[in-house]
């Protein structure tokens, strides 16, 4: 009897994890530093009050420089990622 116990208990053992642990090795981890970037400036040059149509033109007349703006700012993101 007291074999029969000494069996199911190393069985009971075995299976529940108590016996051997498998070593998983460890790789080291490296930490970056903190992205530093400059946002960009840019100023929305379209008036806030107005006619449509000069609200449109203003827009239109300055796409240029909203484009440039947008241009730094994904160059700002893609040097920190």
């Amino acid at each position: 009897m007291k074999t029969l116990y000494l069996m199911v208990l190393t069985m009971v053992l075995i299976f529940s994890g108590c016996a051997g642990k498998e070593v998983v090795p460890c790789e080291p981890i490296t930490i970056t530093k903190k992205c530093e970037t400059k946002k960009p400036k840019c100023e929305d040059p379209t008036p806030e009050t107005g006619d449509i149509v000069q609200w449109t033109k203003a827009r239109l007349e300055n796409y240029p420089k909203l484009q440039s703006c947008l241009y730094d700012f994904k160059a700002a993101l893609e040097k920190c990622l």
